[in-house]
């Protein structure tokens, strides 16, 4: 099995946690890139959300002094108002080069939308009435719709969750509950990192000092998230990093970080080694986004490393690729998300058996379990797997994913 990366982490203070305001040295140059931070720190009528702003104006300076970002526009303060959210995504889209890519990276309330199908993102003047978070936030769906241009693929971090919930408790009463993350399609060609999951809320480092998610996020790209070492961060590197980190510094509060579309590599890995505190706790991974079990709002499935039934070992590379493919595969999630909406319910644990040709191709998959031999379910997943093409290999091996829905 490919073990979960452990920090030592412990109690911190506020020395304990790094500088982040200095960018460290440029890695190259993105001038067809663009990128749209908001921070909302200041709410005039909600709780605020403290060190929002320096949170964004380090993401701003990496951005751009680091990444060689052509177009960076930030919005902070009472700039962060919905119609300026609209119009700034619009300026964005306007400016992205062709094949360029959007960062969007928000700091702020989240709130889920009237009807639970998407994730509001709560304007700075929004007051705390459900009828006023309505009117004054932004859909994700009106952001992204917002951020038309030429650009190949669009990464967001946002650093709020959608509960309605904030350090002072709830939002705003009498919210529509939102719909876990696993039931909402995955869009093509946006990355969506989030706080925490549908019922959390999305709070601050252990000091208390500012928002953890977007802290954390940069961290892992500032070169402390590089897992394997190999001189790149993945979105998944970066979102496993956070929720490792929150786990094992903040105490009385669960937050588990997702990760909604493929993985892909958002850059180069900076050259800092990681905060190093004290203790060897094992932290829950952050789950990849797809429909859990038995639970009115659950959790995304956890899903292990490849298992191999026939042969004793299987390269540690082959089984990240594998492992990292299947669980952020948007086909297999989908063959999730229509079982639960069929059924209602997920069995706590489907093992998906297949041939891993040298080629890369897949074939013969099939669930293992008897009583799915038949099944929508097997139907599906066994062509979603059979549609995936893996790098080329010396051999032909026959593996055994088993998909565990927690």
């Amino acid at each position: 099995m490919i073990a979960v990366a452990m920090l030592a982490f412990g109690s911190a203070i506020a020395a304990d946690w790094p500088d982040i305001q200095t960018p460290p040295a440029r890695t190259g140059s993105a001038p067809q890139d663009a990128a749209l931070i908001i921070a909302a720190e200041d709410y005039i009528f909600a709780p605020d959300i403290p060190g929002a702003g320096l949170n964004a104006q380090a993401w701003n300076r990496y951005l751009r002094e680091t990444r060689g970002v052509g177009t960076v526009k930030v919005l902070a303060g009472t700039d962060a108002t919905r119609e300026n959210i609209l119009d700034a995504a619009q300026g964005v889209g306007a400016r992205v080069g062709s094949g360029g890519t959007i960062w969007v990276v928000y700091i702020g309330h989240g709130a889920p939308s009237k009807d639970g199908q998407d994730g509001l993102l709560v304007g700075i003047d929004a007051q705390q009435t459900a009828n006023s978070i309505y009117a004054r936030s932004v859909t994700q769906k009106e952001l992204l719709d917002g951020l038309q241009g030429k650009h190949s693929q669009t990464v967001m971090v946002i650093d709020a969750c959608f509960s309605g919930k904030s350090s002072g408790g709830v939002l705003v009463p009498g919210l529509q509950p939102m719909i876990p993350s696993y039931a909402v399609t995955p869009t093509s060609n946006v990355i969506t990192m989030t706080a925490g999951k549908s019922d959390q809320f999305a709070g601050p480092l252990s000091d208390g000092s500012r928002p953890a998610f977007s802290y954390l996020v940069l961290g892992a790209l500032r070169g402390w998230g590089d897992k394997d070492g190999d001189g790149k961060v993945t979105a998944h590197e970066a979102v496993d990093y956070a929720s490792n980190a929150i786990f094992e510094t903040v105490n009385g509060r669960t937050q588990v970080p997702q990760l909604l579309g493929e993985d892909i590599i958002l850059g180069p890995a900076g050259v800092e080694a990681a905060p190093v505190f004290g203790t060897t706790q094992q932290p829950p991974s952050p789950s990849p986004t797809g429909p859990p079990a038995n639970d009115d709002t659950p959790s995304s499935p956890t899903v292990p490393p490849v298992n191999n039934d026939t042969l004793p070992t299987i390269d540690a590379d082959r089984q990240r690729e594998i492992d990292t493919t299947l669980r952020n595969s948007i086909e297999v999630k989908k063959c999730f998300y229509t079982e639960y909406q069929a059924t209602g319910a997920l069995p706590a644990r489907v093992d998906l058996r297949f041939t891993l040709e040298s080629s890369g191709a897949v074939s013969d998959a099939a669930i293992t379990q008897a009583r799915f031999a038949d099944s929508a379910l097997n139907r599906c997943l066994s062509a979603a797997a059979e549609g995936i093409r893996f790098a080329p290999s010396s051999e032909t091996r026959t593996l055994t994913f088993p998909f565990v829905l927690e």
